[in-house]
C-alpha cells in the first residue's frame, strides 16, 4: 500500500471512528485531538518546518483542488507538496492530521484554507515531519468561468455594460450578453440573482466593489442567466 493508499484509508478510518472515543480540546470550533504521552516518541524540533512533507488529498469531487490549495501552501513558503486524489468523493470536512511538534506550522497552512473554525484538526504521532490535509466540501470554490452573466446598462455613460463585459471575460466570468436597461436613470448598482445562486451573486458583488458604489443585491425569481447586472450612476 503506498503513502497516499494509507493517507486516504487514515482518512475513512478516523470519521468512522465514534466521536465519544475521541478526546481532545476545541480551539473556537476547531477541534484539536492531543496525546501529550507521545510526543517525545518522534521528535521534529530539528527539522525546518518549511521542509516538512505536505501531503493533499482532495475527497471532494471538484476537480483541480489539490492543485489550487498546493498552489496556495507554496506561496506560503512550502514546496515538498504531494497530491492525490481520491476514488471516491467523500461529503465530509476538511482533516487535517499533523506529526508531533508540527502544530504551530499546522496555524500557518490553515491560513490558506476556508472556514478556518470548522476544521478537524488531529495529532497522528505515527507521522515524521509530515501533514496530511484531506480536503473537504467546506474547501469547495466556484471557479469565476461557471458564474453565467448578463449586464445591462441602467445608467447615462455610453459603452459601460460593453466595457464591464470586456473586463469581466478578461477575469474569467462568463458574460454571455448585455445591453440596455430599461431606464438610464438607476443610482445604484444592482445585482439580481435567484436564491440558488447567491454565492455566485457575493463573488460577483466582491468583484464589483473594488469598482462600483452603492451596490445593491436583489433576490428574483428567474433570470436567463445566473446573475444579471444593471448598472447605475458611477
Amino acid at each position: 500500500m503506498n503513502e497516499n493508499d494509507k493517507l486516504i484509508k487514515s482518512l475513512i478510518d478516523s470519521h468512522l471512528t465514534d466521536n465519544s472515543q475521541v478526546a481532545g480540546e476545541t480551539t473556537g470550533t476547531s477541534q484539536v485531538v492531543s496525546d501529550n504521552s507521545l510526543r517525545d516518541e518522534i521528535v521534529t524540533d530539528n527539522v525546518d518546518p518549511k521542509n516538512f512533507t505536505i501531503s493533499i488529498v482532495n475527497t471532494t469531487k471538484q476537480e483541480g483542488l489539490e492543485s489550487k490549495f498546493s498552489e496556495a501552501f507554496k506561496k506560503l513558503g512550502f514546496s515538498n507538496i504531494n497530491i492525490a486524489k481520491a476514488d471516491l468523493p467523500l461529503e465530509q470536512g476538511t482533516l487535517i492530521q499533523y506529526c508531533t511538534n508540527c502544530f504551530d506550522t499546522v496555524q500557518e497552512l490553515s491560513l490558506a484554507l476556508h472556514n478556518q473554525t470548522d476544521l478537524l484538526i488531529i495529532e497522528d504521532p505515527e507521522l515524521s515531519a509530515e501533514i496530511t490535509v484531506s480536503l473537504g466540501i467546506d474547501q469547495m470554490y466556484i471557479d469565476n468561468s461557471e458564474i453565467s452573466i448578463s449586464i445591462l446598462n441602467g445608467s447615462k455613460v455610453s459603452g459601460a455594460a460593453k466595457g464591464l463585459q470586456t473586463k469581466m471575460i478578461g477575469d474569467g466570468f462568463n458574460v454571455t450578453n448585455y445591453g440596455t436597461a430599461d431606464k438610464t436613470t438607476y443610482q445604484n448598482t444592482i445585482i439580481k440573482y435567484s436564491l440558488i445562486n447567491l454565492e455566485k451573486a457575493n463573488i460577483v458583488k466582491e468583484y464589483l466593489s473594488a469598482s462600483y458604489n452603492n451596490i445593491e443585491m436583489l433576490e428574483v425569481t428567474k433570470l436567463q442567466t445566473d446573475i444579471e447586472i444593471v448598472l447605475g450612476k458611477p
